[in-house]
Order: C-alpha cells, then structure tokens, then sequence
C-alpha cells in the first residue's frame, strides 16, 4: 500500500501526519470530480460518480474519516459544490437549481435556476448572504439572495469557467471562457447592475 502525507490548512500544520492512500490495484467505485476543505479546516467535502454513474458527495474529517455520504442516482446531476463561510452547510449545482445541504448532506433548500445548461461553478458568498452560479455554455450568472430566498440573473458577454470572491467578499472575479476574466463590485452582483 502507497503511503502520502494529507496536510491541512496551516491553522493546523502541526497536525500533518501519514494517511494511507488507495493502492493502484484497488479498484475504485467512483470518480472524485472535486475536494473542497470547509472553511475552518475541519471537513472535507468530495464531489464525486459512483462506478453505476450516480453523482455523489463524501463529507470527511480533515483527516481523511467518511462520516456522511449521499447518492443522487437519478434525482440530481452535480456541477460544483461550495461551503458556507461558517462552514455549516454546503451549497451543489445541478442541472437547473441549485441546493443548500447540512453537514449530514441532508437537503435544506433548492432553487430553481432558469439555467438552459448543467452549471458549471459555484462561489459563495464570504459574507453569508448569497451564492453565484454559473450555468455552463450560457452568458449569464445567477445571484441566489438566501435572505429573500430569490435568484437574480445577471448577463455576461459571453458564458464563465469558474468565480471566486475575495475574502472579505467586496469583488467578485469571474473567469469568461476567451480567457479573460472580469471583476466586478459586490454591489454589481448583489443589486444586479
């Protein structure tokens, strides 16, 4: 069995220790598409296929520990997952809406998104008050207010790979697919100018 090291966020270097890694010979019943660290460095979140196709999400300690796992199979495709600053919940894009989950990736709420394709990214929002989506092939993004519990959508000149906020939640970068990437104000994604 090969052996590598799982380091964690440097809140928590001192804790670096030897995790065991899946041998090539073992066979693996899933895909992982996407790991996200929670953002006080506990949880790890995987996004992933199952060997039948069904998208999925692990839930894991920092250190490596399964402790929640849930199976769509054919209720919900996964695009991208996000965690909620707190670190409380996890937000998932699928084909046409998007879902906040609990740490027992039990569903909390949905939302519909007019999306014409899959989604292809999420950011949340640092200061906890909404999450953009970007649905794949369409020049647009999506402002989810979970004050009001209503999604916004914003056109772009043409369609997004990925969106990341600042940590202090003021500037939001979006990445467009001819390489250039926009940045825009807080006030610009939240009021929809």
């Amino acid at each position: 069995m090969h052996v590598a090291t799982l380091c964690l966020p440097l809140a928590m270097a001192s804790a670096c220790r030897p995790a065991l890694a899946r041998s090539p010979a073992t066979p693996l019943s899933r895909q992982i598409l996407q790991l996200a660290f929670s953002p006080d460095g506990v949880w790890l979140a995987e996004r992933f296929v199952h060997e039948s196709g069904s998208p999925g999400l692990q839930l894991s300690t920092a250190d490596g520990y399964p402790v929640a796992e849930h199976l769509f199979e054919d209720e919900f495709a996964l695009y991208g997952l996000a965690w909620c600053p707190d670190a409380q919940s996890l937000a998932v894009l699928g084909d046409d809406s998007l879902m906040q989950l609990d740490l027992d990736l039990v569903r909390r709420a949905t939302h519909a998104l007019p999306m014409h394709h899959h989604g292809a990214a999420l950011a949340w929002d640092p200061q906890d008050q909404g999450i953009v989506a970007l649905p794949a092939a369409q020049n647009a993004l999506f402002w989810w207010d979970l004050a009001s519990n209503r999604a916004v959508e914003l056109a772009l000149p043409q369609p997004a790979l990925a969106a990341h906020w600042n940590p202090d939640g003021t500037h939001l970068a979006i990445s467009l697919v001819d390489q250039h990437t926009l940045v825009w104000s807080r006030r610009a994604v939240t009021e929809g100018r």
